[in-house]
């Protein structure tokens, strides 16, 4: 099984730091959550591309447009 980049983060922080507190492990299962709506709306959102290509764009493009504002 893959580990995406927010697990690995966490993994790497409670390696290096054990005694994090019991807040940021939910905030970690917010994060993951997240991230896995993300990769979920955007495997839609690449399925939605190759059926209508006339709106099509890149995912440079897109996460320039969505993430960098």
């Amino acid at each position: 099984m893959k580990e995406t980049a927010v697990e690995w983060l966490i993994n790497k922080i409670a390696e290096d730091y054990p005694e994090i507190p019991r807040a940021y492990r939910e905030e970690y299962q917010k994060a993951k959550a997240m991230e896995k709506e993300m990769i979920i709306k955007s495997n839609r959102d690449g399925i939605d591309m190759v059926v209508n290509k006339e709106n099509f764009i890149t995912g440079e493009q897109y996460y320039s447009e969505t993430y960098k504002k």
